[in-house]
């Protein structure tokens, strides 16, 4: 009986709403769903940042860049952050969620619109309905970013709910529950606060009881919205967004997004110019001229919108994403005047309104199914482009053999925080506080890049190569080197990526040569740590050259003889290729180690192994003296021929079971070295084992349970106390991110009051090692990375950060950025 009555109830309602309009309003939904399936193979870049920080937020670890990371806000949309951390609490794949729930979000908002246009109220209700819902189903930009993974399609929905539900208020009375609603739009893009002043207008103003319902108003959404705002001021430790110092005030980053500087009204010329802009504009006016409140308050929103989009400067990405922001309002005031021409038409051609409306929605559908169709063919960045950097940052740093977690500095943050293990340092200063909140100066820049986060890899190129300022001046070519551009995608070569040049080479005129070859060229380092390797696995080998100014280009053949079979031999570039021999400095010492993999069906014995340096043409370069070359450990490089070295030593090759037993009495010396708390002697014994197992998915494997239990080592030791306790805890952290968040908090208390102490009496020196040792310990602690900055600006005398200088006793000591020199050869820390 329930679900006849249910049947029952159901077919009252189509009858009242009449099934043509039904199907209509379906096969308009089922329109706009479908245009969106042309990028149904496309993400936007930026919407990777949200879907990272939802991942870390599902994962416990909070609102952070990446994992490991301090607290930013790095995003400008909590609502769709909150809504996509849902999802990966729930286990769904992250793009995939973002992108369907913004598709079904924009198609949602089509019906959602429908609804609109009959609460605005009008004498073509039916047919302004219809076509304001079909003028949404083909907008270009609705269609593009509802179905870029952004919050397009949520913001867009909301819009349409909560103003169809606040002239339903409005006209029948009751509590303004739609506040809520625009809560939630003012929670899902910056401007949506701006939205929500003609939504409020409209449910106050003229309507009865307007005073009560103001003070519901205040208490529905200002309540909230207060309290959201206090609690992100204490988790962010700043009042605005990190994305709005980043924006709106660094005019050297973003030139777009300065007050009224022309590239806004050039923004909104733009997007006037689109032939379905121009094809609407009339309607617009029509539309407008009924001054309906429905209509007044479409129209605030499309000013809100307009004027937002021309004061921030227009967006730089392609398809005018500002606009989309308001295309549900746009699409009802067009709907409206369009219904109004048809209305007056059927005067002088009766039954002709539907197919009048029908020709001006099939122009404005034509013009934007053109400009949607551009667009599908040449999209904005995906992720998936910064994918294959990323996974050439992985390729290098597994080449260079790094045991620490590699530092990469980016622009392109969405791709490197969800697919990237790096610590990342952020021009764009997005997901970034110290560049967030900063100008490009220069004496900052020099401090943070090349002396105190000192990136392994970079990526500057094009217009951020020139914004940054740093990657033209001799000092970067000093310390980074370009390397071989990587293959994009789209099968492009896209250059840009820089290395950082101690990892390749030192001066050290010192180094003795081993052994001199022709062209001025010396062999300076020939070591291999380890002389039992198996099968299958690699050949760990070290080499370091010296060369004259007149070196010319050369690679080295590396041999294995063993009596069972013919020679084994592979070629390698010295500094793995990224820094040509032309290049290299006088008294430089060029290194590199390789690891050469080793063929499966290799016999297990005793090899000899051997070197020969190879022109670029190809004839090999002869040893200048041919005598016995000494190495360390009192050992001797035998010279077999005109240019052939020999070592003095075998490699052994080992089955792939023994030289595994091996790695076992390894890990249980490991054991025994982390039982007995001697946390050093266990980091170099997981090293050795790391190294010499020459297996990435076995290291991959065991890093994490590894990890742990080294943390778990150094908090044992941080607590002793004593003076090492603050080192032990920054390591506890290296190894596993948050673990010496509680253990480490009194000694953090401590630091924290003793930076404030020297904030205070002006020494900005100690005041920013005790914030920055802080966040060595608890990144999480948000305020410290404000202070530390604060006290950076005391020290090395810079104009104020956007946060606000807390005014101290004495004037600052400012003392210049560190001018010391990169280390010799790279320094091993812990983790990866």
């Amino acid at each position: 009986m329930r679900a006849q009555s249910h049947l029952v109830a159901l077919g009252r309602w189509v009858e009242r709403f009449g099934l043509a309009r039904l199907v209509g309003l379906a096969v308009l939904t089922f329109l706009g769903a479908a245009l969106q399936l042309l990028l149904v193979h496309w993400v936007v870049e930026d919407a990777a940042i949200s879907v990272a920080y939802a991942r870390h937020l599902a994962m416990g670890e909070g609102l952070v860049p990446y994992l490991g990371g301090e607290r930013v806000e790095g995003y400008s949309n909590p609502l769709w952050v909150g809504v996509l951390s849902a999802s990966a609490w729930l286990g769904l794949d992250g793009l995939a969620a973002a992108k369907v729930l913004g598709m079904a979000c924009g198609a949602a908002a089509i019906p959602a619109t429908w609804w609109l246009v009959r609460e605005v109220g009008s004498q073509e209700r039916d047919q302004s309905a219809l076509f304001a819902a079909a003028l949404l189903a083909v907008s270009a930009p609705h269609t593009i970013w509802s179905a870029s993974g952004m919050e397009s399609g949520l913001f867009s929905l909301l819009l349409a709910v909560g103003a169809a539900l606040t002239l339903r208020e409005a006209r029948l009375g009751g509590r303004p529950y739609s506040a809520l609603i625009w809560l939630g739009l003012a929670l899902t893009r910056p401007e949506g606060l701006a939205y929500v002043v003609p939504a409020a207008l409209a449910s106050v103003v003229g309507v009865r009881g307007g005073g009560r319902r103001a003070l519901w108003w205040a208490g529905l959404f200002g309540g909230p919205f207060a309290s959201y705002q206090v609690l992100r001021w204490w988790y962010f430790a700043f009042e605005l967004p990190n994305t709005f110092y980043a924006k709106a005030t660094n005019p050297a980053k973003f030139a777009g997004a300065q007050p009224f500087n022309g590239r806004g009204w050039r923004y909104l010329g733009a997007y006037l110019s689109e032939p379905a802009s121009v094809i609407q504009a009339p309607l617009l006016a029509i539309g407008l001229g009924r001054r309906t409140r429905g209509l007044l308050l479409c129209f605030g929103l499309i000013l809100v919108g307009v004027s937002f989009s021309v004061v921030s400067g227009g967006d730089w990405m392609r398809g005018h994403r500002f606009m989309a922001n308001f295309a549900v309002p746009q699409a009802v005031l067009a709907g409206s005047g369009l219904a109004w021409i048809a209305r007056g038409i059927r005067r002088w051609a009766p039954a002709t309104e539907w197919v009048v409306g029908a020709m001006g929605v099939g122009a404005v559908a034509l013009a934007s199914i053109l400009d949607l169709g551009g667009f599908a063919r040449d999209p904005e960045t995906t992720p998936f482009e910064i994918r294959q950097r990323v996974a050439y940052y992985e390729r290098v740093a597994d080449r260079l053999g790094l045991e620490e977690r590699p530092v990469v500095l980016d622009v392109d943050m969405g791709g490197n925080m969800l697919f990237g293990q790096a610590e990342l340092v952020d021009v764009a200063g997005l997901v970034d506080v110290a560049f967030g909140i900063r100008w490009f100066e220069e004496l900052f820049v020099h401090e943070v890049v090349l002396h105190e986060r000192r990136p392994h890899l970079a990526h500057v190129h094009g217009p951020w190569g020139r914004v940054f300022g740093l990657s033209e001046q001799p000092v970067w070519k000093d310390h980074y080197v370009e390397l071989p551009p990587y293959l994009t995608l789209s099968k492009a070569w896209h250059p840009g990526t820089f290395l950082r040049r101690d990892l390749l080479a030192r001066e050290d005129p010192s180094a003795p040569s081993l052994a001199d070859f022709e062209g001025d060229l010396s062999l300076v380092r020939f070591e291999v740590p380890w002389r039992q390797v198996a099968a299958g696995r690699s050949l760990p080998l070290e080499l370091a050259w010296r060369s004259g100014p007149t070196s010319e280009g050369f690679r080295v053949s590396i041999w294995l003889d063993g009596p069972e079979r013919a020679p084994w031999s592979h070629e390698v570039l010295p500094a793995h290729g990224w820094l040509a021999a032309t290049d290299w400095r006088e008294h430089e010492v060029v290194f590199a180690r390789h690891e050469l993999p080793l063929a499966e069906d290799l016999p297990p014995g005793r090899y000899r192994l051997g070197l020969v340096v190879l022109d670029d043409e190809g004839p090999r370069r002869p040893v200048r003296w041919r005598g016995g070359l000494e190495v360390p450990g009192a050992e001797t490089l035998a010279v077999t021929s005109k240019s052939e070295l020999r070592a003095p030593f075998e490699i052994e090759i080992l089955s792939p079971e023994l030289f595994d037993h091996q790695l076992d009495a390894l890990r249980e010396r490991w054991e025994r070295a982390v039982r007995s708390g001697r946390c050093e002697r266990a980091e170099e014994v997981i090293r050795t084992t790391w190294r010499r197992a020459g297996h990435k998915a076995w290291r991959a494997e065991v890093r994490q349970p590894v990890a742990q239990r080294m943390a778990d080592c150094w908090l044992s030791r941080a607590s002793e106390g004593g003076e090492a306790e603050e080192e032990a805890l920054v390591l506890a952290e290296r190894w596993r991110p948050g673990s010496a968040r509680v253990p480490g908090r009194p000694r953090v208390e401590a630091l924290m009051a003793e930076g404030r102490r020297a904030l205070a009496d002006g020494d900005g020196s100690v005041a920013y090692d005790r914030f920055r040792r802080v966040l060595q310990i608890d990144p999480h602690r948000a305020w410290a990375r404000r202070f530390a900055e604060q006290a950076r600006d005391c020290r090395l005398g810079l104009s104020p950060t956007p946060g606000g200088p807390i005014p101290w006793s004495r004037s600052c000591a400012v003392a210049q950025a560190p001018s010391t020199p990169a280390p010799a050869y790279p320094q091993r820390s812990p983790g990866r």
